[in-house]
């Protein structure tokens, strides 16, 4: 659940990854969360740095799956790609009944939400290694050897952040959650349990 995703209406203007961590922040407080150990995949992975920057205190540890610190990190041939892809695709996938069935915002909202992603994808996140330099939190940073997030970014990331492992899967894309659930369920609860977390 985010803004324009799942029950959740959409909001005014663009996406962007520091209102999602904005979000995040509120509903633990509202929840009287006031700390935790968190996994985010892709865009929940991005979201995640912003909060443990912004909110160090309500981030214990986390794992990033697919995540990428900065636009730039993902493959140029994916990013021209995604330029170039038109809402009617998500037809062709089944995207457009999926959002229809939950989305509070009408059957044809997706389309809105499409272009508003693809705005985000291109622009954001934008942070850099110093940015990263001031997570203090345990991380796990783990992704495909076949990601669109290139595996130089990847490790880049994995440099960046002071208390940092690094888990690269084999033979995995971006999907790798999809590919190998049952190994990426085990490193992620391996380390979201360890004492190194």
């Amino acid at each position: 659940e985010r803004r324009g995703h799942g029950r959740t209406r959409d909001s005014e203007g663009s996406f962007h990854y520091a209102d999602m961590a904005e979000d995040m922040a509120a509903l633990m407080d509202a929840m009287k969360i006031p700390r935790a150990r968190m996994a985010g995949y892709s865009d929940g992975a991005n979201l995640i740095f912003y909060l443990a920057m912004r909110y160090p205190e309500k981030v214990e540890g986390f794992v990033s799956l697919a995540g990428n610190f900065h636009y730039s990190g993902c493959d140029p041939e994916h990013r021209a790609e995604l330029e170039k892809v038109p809402a009617g695709r998500l037809s062709e996938e089944g995207i457009d009944r999926r959002y229809a069935r939950v989305s509070p915002d009408g059957p044809d909202h997706y389309v809105e939400v499409y272009h508003k992603a693809i705005r985000l994808w291109l622009t954001e996140p934008d942070l850099t290694p110093a940015d990263l330099r001031k997570i203090k939190a345990p991380a796990l940073i783990a992704a495909g050897d076949h990601d669109v997030v290139l595996l130089e970014h990847t490790k880049e990331l994995y440099r960046s952040l002071s208390r940092a492992r690094l888990e690269i899967v084999p033979g995995a894309s971006h999907r790798l959650i999809k590919e190998n659930p049952e190994l990426i369920n085990r490193i992620v609860l391996d380390f979201l349990e360890s004492a190194e977390c």
